[in-house]
């Protein structure tokens, strides 16, 4: 087996890194409903904030990774941050314009994660 060696703190970039210290991190977890427990399922090291393609990308890899593990994705939760907001509303805006052109209306709180004969609806709710 091939490993490399990476330095964690370098900030992450679409699967690369550069060479630029990070000050945030962004962390992706999966929560209990019935039962409490909480797992960290993705971080990636940023510097200030992750922009919102890159969010957009990778919720939609996530959900769809979790979804295929077994897990019911119920709801996303996210902060209110402009990143944020605006991946959401991206993905919201995509939902609807696949609604739209398969001739059905889409009134949703939240979004649909689709790839093959995937498809996940994950309401959205932010703190």
């Amino acid at each position: 087996m091939i490993t490399k060696d990476v330095i964690d703190g370098f900030k992450d970039s679409n699967d690369k890194q550069k060479k630029v210290f990070a000050d945030h991190r962004t962390v992706f977890m999966l929560t209990g409903l019935h039962k409490k427990w909480k797992q960290p399922i993705a971080y990636y090291f940023v510097e200030s904030c992750m922009n919102s393609d890159n969010l957009v990308q990778k919720i939609k890899s996530l959900v769809q990774r979790v979804t295929q593990a077994g897990f019911k994705v119920v709801a996303t939760v996210c902060g209110q941050s402009s990143p944020n907001s605006s991946a959401i509303d991206t993905l919201i805006e995509e939902s609807r314009k696949n609604f739209t052109s398969r001739g059905e209306e889409f009134k949703s709180p939240g979004f649909f994660i689709q790839h093959g004969n995937f498809s996940n609806f994950c309401p959205t709710v932010f703190t």
